[in-house]
């Protein structure tokens, strides 16, 4: 029985190895080169203020990002990828998208794209602290 249970459980987990094994995924997440042409995408939902480090190794080695019209080009196949290229993407409009993310993405010159779902939004009209703010010494984190 728990041999079974083994062996469903590596079929699961297999097309994860095999991405890992054939480098489809950039450095920061296993620590080889990317192949040419291939695009990581990686999908945050709430985000905290340590997705610095992410993008700070991203500009550090040379990467950059996609906006959501370039990475369609480049699929449709309109267009070549740059190489050391990935597409950061947010899901579900997470007010840390706003108050952590946006300021990161700022200071480290990188994109990102949000996939909103509008009834999940906040009817807020200001959503505070961002990360700005609080560099600014405006406002602490907690705030």
């Amino acid at each position: 029985m728990w041999w079974r249970r083994l062996q469903q459980n590596l079929r699961e987990v297999s097309h994860e190895a095999v991405a890992i094994c054939s480098l489809r995924y950039p450095p920061f997440v296993y620590g080889g080169p990317l192949t040419r042409g291939t695009i990581p995408v990686f999908c945050y939902h709430g985000v905290t203020p340590a997705f610095e480090a992410d993008v700070r190794y991203l500009r550090d080695n040379g990467y950059q990002t996609l906006d959501s019209e370039a990475f369609y080009a480049v699929i449709t196949r309109r267009k070549t990828a740059p190489d050391r290229t990935v597409f950061l993407t947010f899901d579900d409009g997470d007010r840390t998208v706003w108050t952590t993310a946006l300021p990161l993405l700022q200071r480290y010159g990188m994109q990102g794209t949000v996939f909103v779902i509008p009834g999940r939004t906040p009817r807020e009209s200001l959503i505070r602290p961002t990360l700005e703010e609080v560099w600014a010494g405006q406002l602490t984190h907690e705030a």
